[in-house]
């Protein structure tokens, strides 16, 4: 059975009291799901200038760990030869990081 057959089945078997939350909680499913693609395709093809609005806007005690996980987990952005290593930009749930 597919997830969509099943979750029918359940449904079909939910107390009519419990069929307007069921229902409340798929649109807020759906709702957090298009809210995390759009501020995911808001962010591609910007600029560094569109950046830079973010730069210093950090919020949050967890800096030092953030630094250092886009320290073990970057790759220089590569420009014509000789590759020239320009800097690297990091999002997080705090705001914009660049290292």
């Amino acid at each position: 059975m597919t997830s969509k057959e099943l979750l029918i089945q359940e449904i079909e078997t939910l107390p009519p009291e419990l069929l307007t939350e069921a229902l409340n909680f798929i649109r807020e499913i759906k709702t957090s799901h298009t809210a995390k693609q759009s501020s995911t395709n808001n962010l591609r093809g910007s600029t560094a200038e569109d950046l830079l609005e973010f730069a210093g806007t950090w919020s949050g005690d967890d800096i030092r760990e953030c630094l250092q996980l886009v320290h073990d987990t970057r790759m220089p952005l590569e420009f014509f030869e000789p590759k020239i290593v320009i800097g690297i930009a990091a999002f997080s749930p705090h705001g914009l990081l660049i290292y």
